[in-house]
């Protein structure tokens, strides 16, 4: 086995991208990365991001890619033992790694060879369960209808992102929730349900011809247990289906019974656990 880094990000796509397409439903988060890398110059990508596969017998069998400040998301792997290459390439570079973010087994198992080389602790910062959805399943809706955010819904946007944000203590997203913004009005990827007011919001990344993600999902708390998420939810599913991608994807936050109850009413079917590590301490650089 052997560690390939990239700096370009059309070479590390023709490399990678065929291995990750044939478990798509797994590795649905780093093509929606890659997607959104390829959006961009190759070099206004700032900070760079860290692109690494391991090879085996001339073919890849693990894809990792981290975009700072991000925590790094790492592939299906098979074997595990490719992960502890990775670990040792990501090591050398001379700055922090906040965490991984992957499937549960392999997340802990970068973890603990993460924390073994460096000296740092982690800490599980959420579970996220994954979900793929080909079919909606047809339910009594509220009020109301979904539409596609425009420039006029910033303000709402941008508050809703601060809120959405803070509810699950993510910092990062806080601290760049304007560029989100930003982005999702200029691919129109936002979605708000609206009655006489919008009171729902729903994000999409559609990163190829077959298959698209949903997320953010916000509703403000005094909107609440009305059917708003469940409506937009499935409103949007369903118009992606329409528009003829085969699958659509989310996480939600394992320990959320009630988020995971809404999505499977609506016909999304949990797959696996991903787990997010967080890393803590002093490292040695080398």
């Amino acid at each position: 086995m052997q560690v390939h880094r990239s700096t370009n990000v059309q070479e590390f796509c023709t490399d990678v991208v065929g291995y990750l397409q044939r478990q798509e439903s797994r590795n649905n988060l780093l093509l929606a990365i890659l997607d959104h890398l390829n959006r961009q110059e190759n070099g206004s990508i700032e900070p760079a991001p860290y692109l690494a596969w391991v090879e085996s017998e001339g073919a890849p069998i693990a894809v990792a890619i981290q975009t700072p400040p991000y925590p790094l998301v790492l592939s299906a792997i098979d074997p595990l033992a490719a992960i502890s290459l990775i670990v040792q390439d990501r090591q050398t570079l001379a700055m922090g790694l906040p965490g991984v973010n992957a499937p549960a087994m392999m997340a802990r198992y970068f973890a603990d060879c993460w924390c073994h080389l460096t000296g740092q602790t982690w800490g599980v910062s959420r579970n996220l369960r994954l979900y793929e959805l080909t079919a909606v399943s047809t339910r009594p809706l509220p009020d109301g209808h979904l539409r596609q955010a425009t420039e006029a819904d910033r303000p709402c946007l941008l508050a809703w992102g601060t809120a959405f944000a803070m509810e699950i203590h993510d910092p990062i997203m806080q601290q760049d929730v304007t560029h989100w913004c930003d982005r999702v009005l200029q691919r129109g990827n936002a979605y708000l349900w609206e009655t006489q007011q919008p009171v729902c919001l729903a994000c999409c990344t559609c990163y190829s011809s077959s298959s698209a993600r949903i997320g953010p999902v916000y509703t403000p708390p005094v909107h609440r247990h009305q059917g708003y998420a469940t409506a937009c939810v499935a409103t949007l599913s369903q118009r992606l289906l329409d528009r003829g991608y085969r699958a659509c994807y989310l996480f939600a936050d394992a320990a959320n019974g009630a988020s995971n109850q809404l999505y499977q009413a609506i016909g999304y079917q949990p797959l696996e656990t991903w787990a997010h590590y967080s890393f803590f301490g002093s490292r040695d650089l080398g």
